[in-house]
Formats: structure tokens, C-alpha cells, sequence
């Protein structure tokens, strides 16, 4: 019998196939690094030198498609969406 997935497992790997990678509290992150984190995006805000549980009042929630227009694009492009 085939197993059904998950919306949750659906949406982690649609960001991973995009690049993106759940919050792991052993990695350090520099101002604009993006994860995922209980499904939702984020973007660093401020730098993360030293290891630690996740801090919110350091990531920036954001959408998937800013992330993408963040990592396909270069400031000055003429993008809409």
C-alpha cells in the first residue's frame, strides 16, 4: 500500500530541493542566511558566531518568494512577481 505524505514532509522538501535548510542549533548563520524553521522561512538578521537553540528575535520571517528573488536575482534587476 502507498504511504501519503505529509503536507509538513510536502513543504520540507520543496525547500530543500530549493536550497534551503531547516535551522540546525549546531551551525552558526551570517546576516542574510536563510532556513526553514517549523515550516516557515526566515532570513538571519543577526549574525550567529557561536551555536545556539533557535532565537527568533534573530531571523526575519519571510516568504518563499522573496527568498527566490533574493538568491536568482541582483539588486537593480527588473523583477516583478
Amino acid at each position: 500500500r502507498k504511504q501519503i505524505a505529509t503536507e509538513d514532509y510536502v513543504t520540507q522538501r520543496a525547500y530543500e530541493l530549493a536550497g534551503l535548510s531547516a535551522y540546525d542549533s549546531t551551525n552558526t548563520y551570517a546576516v542574510d542566511d536563510y532556513v526553514y524553521y517549523n515550516n516557515l522561512i526566515y532570513k538571519c538578521n543577526t549574525a550567529i558566531s557561536t551555536a545556539e537553540a533557535w532565537d527568533s528575535t534573530k531571523w526575519t520571517q519571510t516568504s518563499y518568494l522573496d527568498y527566490l528573488r533574493d538568491i536568482l536575482y541582483e539588486d537593480g534587476d527588473n523583477v516583478g512577481f
